[in-house]
């Protein structure tokens, strides 16, 4: 599905099929250890999981289709919810890493004009 139809799906539902502008942001936050390499030369990053909380926190909540990894051993957890507010309808998806240490977070924000 191309991202201009994504965004005119998401008018039509949410949006009462409003003329929109829409925007992609992609984050990628690291815990890394203080002692090693990596961390002195990128260091840790939370902008992602800073904006799913202030959208956690000031947005309501419209669908949630978030998963767990489909075995007992991997403690990941892929979340896929849409949030809006009067004007903006953000749908956020995350992609942790194995190890634990980074997470991918994409953010399809639709806005009205």
């Amino acid at each position: 599905m191309e991202i201009e139809e994504k965004a005119n799906i998401i008018s039509k539902k949410y949006l009462n099929n409003c003329k929109v502008i829409f925007k992609i942001e992609q984050f990628d936050d690291r815990t890394l250890s203080r002692k090693g390499w990596q961390y002195k030369k990128y260091g840790n990053s939370t902008k992602g999981s800073d904006m799913l909380k202030d959208c956690r926190e000031n947005m309501e909540l419209m669908s949630d289709d978030s998963k767990c990894a489909r075995n007992d051993s991997d403690l990941r957890y892929y979340e896929k919810s849409t949030y809006m507010d009067n004007n903006n309808v953000i749908q956020v998806s995350t992609s942790p890493s194995r190890s634990g240490n980074t997470c991918s977070y994409t953010f399809f924000i639709v806005s009205k004009i």
